[in-house]
């Protein structure tokens, strides 16, 4: 898998997962880790793409808090497997995918639960949300509360 169309000033990648650490994760968890999700952990574990995605990384990442073990429990991953966030919803893998090589990848509704399919594998997502978003229109009253 090529993750290189990532390396760009809009987003914040770090130095790749050890293969001893994502065991040690994989471990902690009682699961395996789909082999495209281990493949981008191996390129950037953990980064922020165009500043409002954040994948979470097996050591330190972007921020030591934003680890998968901090958001995920060998129970919480019988129903879901959180790889990351946006700012309140995670996104991640159904349980019953994670033998599939390259899942297709959901936002988990922080107050209701529910699964919404966001795209159909990792690199669609990721390239989704790695494309530049055009700066949101004004609405025609904006200017009385300038």
């Amino acid at each position: 898998m090529d993750f290189t169309f990532l390396k760009t000033k809009n987003n914040t990648l770090v130095t790749g997962v050890t293969k001893e650490l994502l065991d040690e994760t994989q471990q902690a968890l009682k699961i395996k880790i789909p082999e495209t999700l281990s493949a981008f952990l191996r390129f950037s574990d953990g980064c922020i793409i165009n500043g409002r995605v954040i994948f979470f990384s097996c050591g330190q990442g972007v921020e030591a808090s934003e680890r998968i073990l901090n958001f995920n429990s060998p129970d919480s991953v019988k129903l879901f497997l959180r790889i990351g966030r946006f700012s309140e919803d995670e996104f991640g893998y159904k349980n019953s995918d994670l033998e599939d090589t390259d899942p297709a990848v959901y936002v988990l509704d922080h107050e209701t639960d529910e699964v919404e399919k966001l795209a159909s594998n990792l690199m669609e997502f990721l390239e989704k949300y790695s494309q530049e978003q055009p700066p949101k229109k004004k609405k025609w009253y904006s200017f009385l509360f300038s």
